[in-house]
């Protein structure tokens, strides 16, 4: 705003004087957006030393920065969640160290899902294709060939009466009681004929 009131002259009332509003400060339009743009350039240069500085840090120094910033939880700072999120994400693609626990398990976690995989691929191939057909007759449903050579285990199966119900493998239909009581189909079929 420009403080220097304006006078007209040939007024000869007190009221003469008032204040001229500018919104750009006193300055022109032009002086104003590179004042602008000046101001906007300083905010990005700051906010790409933020982001080196947190580069630079190795790993002990990035969870000493987390304590630190974890101590001020409490505190009304706006910018602290951000500043958490990027430490924890420097942490994270940088070392490897959990978000939740702080802690290195990666190893832990690769082992156990190559476990878990190899479980699920070797679970049911130890159970001979006999002992599964005679599962199938049980549960009344006969394996589909799928022709891509998948386990006897992996097959999808089909319902032996007319409804023709199906399921991706065996597994998943004895989680139904064997039998026309435990096929959807069967069941639609009796009641609506």
């Amino acid at each position: 705003m420009n403080d220097q009131p304006e006078s007209h002259e040939g007024d000869d009332d007190s009221h003469a004087h008032f204040y001229v509003f500018n919104p750009f400060g006193g300055m022109s339009r032009e002086e104003y957006l590179a004042h602008l743009d000046q101001h906007h350039a300083q905010i990005d240069a700051a906010a790409h030393r933020g982001v080196g500085f947190f580069e630079s840090l190795n790993e002990e120094q990035l969870l000493t920065m987390r304590g630190l910033l974890n101590a001020m939880a409490g505190q009304p700072e706006s910018t602290l969640p951000y500043y958490m999120g990027v430490v924890t994400t420097h942490l994270q693609h940088r070392f490897k160290i959990c978000p939740a626990c702080s802690l290195k398990h990666d190893d832990e976690l690769e082992k156990l899902v190559q476990t878990g995989k190899e479980e699920m691929s070797h679970g049911q191939a130890d159970t001979d294709d006999e002992e599964l057909e005679q599962l199938a007759k049980t549960w009344g449903v006969v394996f589909t060939d799928s022709g891509d050579g998948r386990p006897l285990s992996l097959t999808p199966v089909t319902c032996v009466n007319e409804c023709g119900a199906g399921w991706t493998n065996l597994t998943d239909r004895m989680l139904r009681p064997a039998g026309e009581a435990g096929c959807p189909g069967c069941i639609y079929k009796a009641k609506n004929g």
